[in-house]
């Protein structure tokens, strides 16, 4: 270093700076050729690369921002080179070649450190990677493994932590019955409003732990409950009860009767979202596509569309009208659950969406249905088929009436015949599409 410096016309500050660029550049370039021909470095050499290729220079910087440091030139070919990676997935043929997101832990994990006064240009003490405090019992330990992702993970998932295990427990009860045991699903604090039946909730939780958090295990349990297998119609004896009690006990009337049915003295009706009820219209008109995988497709231009709703493409800067008319989540935000509502825009879509109407002549020409013995037959089929269940006289009547009295040139614009539209009349009607 100081045959170096005596060699060079140090003038000013500036020559100074060049001196010692000049000569650890020359220290990295010999080092690569030393490295290259299996020669070692000296101890001098070693000292003046490590100023260089050291965490501690000022010039080191992760090999995963090596774009950040590129000139213009190298930065412009560097992220065409990554377009085309995009283009090549994106115009891939069908099926696209298979792929998977996954998770790698860096080679050198990131240090977190706290900002001063919330400041990222201000870095203060190194904060180790480790469990929340507030949530552990006793000094935090931490995180040794990598970049202690796994360890996080095991610690949210520990049966010592119960508090994971009655979130998830409460949201898909909340799946299953329309509303969770806990009303505020993303708060489970001394504030939030209490469970109407913690015991549950924590049975609940104990039996998904001793389970191995086998989701589909607590899925079996909840529906093969009692509570689950109950009609939506209230109980008529409880009913009576209610009625029976004296206008001086009105308290204890309204506790029996639990109007706001916290306590599941009968299945609460729930309509059926729109990914399940474009399904099952597809599935009753014997057209739904099964078909695993796939390309997303557009939902909403084209009505002889069968694929799953779950491959429906979702642009989240430009929603569809008709996801946001059924309630559909914003996609763009994270939304612990979807809002309900009931608009004209709904009753619009079922009457005179074309792929409604596909539906409904599907459902009309299945041979079942197109092929039964007499007309009263044929109607019994559509309700069987859109219902499960068989017809009433009296709705056999009506129907048989409506069919009947319907002739060629009463047709209305759409195009379906008198068969069509009662097929129509019952896939939107409010039977078919809640959950009793």
């Amino acid at each position: 270093m100081l045959a170096a410096l005596t060699k060079a016309p140090l003038t000013n500050k500036s020559a100074v700076a060049r001196a010692y660029g000049q000569l650890l550049l020359e220290v990295y370039d010999e080092s690569k050729k030393l490295v290259a021909g299996g020669a070692a470095l000296s101890a001098e050499q070693q000292e003046l690369l490590e100023l260089v290729t050291g965490k501690e220079s000022p010039v080191w910087f992760p090999r995963r921002d090596t774009p950040d440091h590129m000139s213009r030139v190298e930065k412009d070919r560097y992220n065409g080179l990554v377009a085309n990676l995009d283009k090549i997935a994106a115009n891939a043929t069908n099926p696209p070649p298979a792929r998977a997101m996954v998770l790698a832990d860096l080679p050198e994990p990131w240090e977190p450190h706290i900002f001063k006064r919330g400041n990222p240009s201000r870095p203060g003490e190194p904060v180790p990677r480790a469990f929340l405090q507030v949530l552990s019992h006793g000094e935090t330990r931490p995180f040794g493994n990598g970049s202690g992702r796994l360890e996080l993970a095991r610690a949210i998932a520990s049966p010592t932590n119960p508090l994971t295990a009655r979130v998830l427990v409460n949201r898909i009860w909340m799946h299953h019955f329309g509303e969770p045991l806990v009303p505020s699903t993303t708060d489970f604090g001394a504030r939030s409003e209490p469970p109407a039946n913690a015991e549950l909730l924590d049975w609940l939780a104990s039996e998904f732990i001793r389970s191995g958090w086998s989701i589909k295990h607590l899925h079996r349990v909840i529906m093969l409950s009692s509570a689950y297998q109950q009609a939506s119609r209230a109980s008529e004896a409880l009913k009576q009860v209610a009625a029976d009690q004296p206008e001086a006990n009105t308290k204890h009337a309204a506790t029996l009767t639990d109007p706001e049915n916290k306590l599941l003295w009968h299945f609460p009706r729930r309509r059926l979202d729109f990914e399940a009820m474009r399904d099952s219209l597809l599935f009753i008109a014997g057209r739904l596509d099964t078909t695993i995988g796939g390309r997303p497709i557009d939902l909403t231009g084209d009505p002889l569309n069968r694929r799953r709703t779950l491959y429906g493409l979702v642009d989240r800067q430009d929603l569809p009208a008709l996801f946001r008319a059924f309630d559909f989540p914003v996609p763009d935000q994270c939304v612990e659950r979807r809002p309900r509502t009931s608009v004209p825009q709904q009753a619009l879509f079922a009457l005179n969406s074309p792929f409604v109407m596909e539906q409904a002549r599907a459902v009309a020409a299945r041979p079942e249905i197109a092929l039964a013995a007499n007309l009263a037959e044929r109607v019994d089929g559509l309700f069987r088929l859109v219902l499960g269940r068989h017809t009433t006289k009296q709705e056999c009547a009506e129907a048989l009436h409506f069919i009947e009295g319907a002739s060629a040139d009463t047709f209305p614009d759409n195009g379906l015949n008198s068969w069509e539209q009662l097929a129509q009349v019952l896939l939107i009607s409010n039977e078919a599409v809640f959950v009793d």
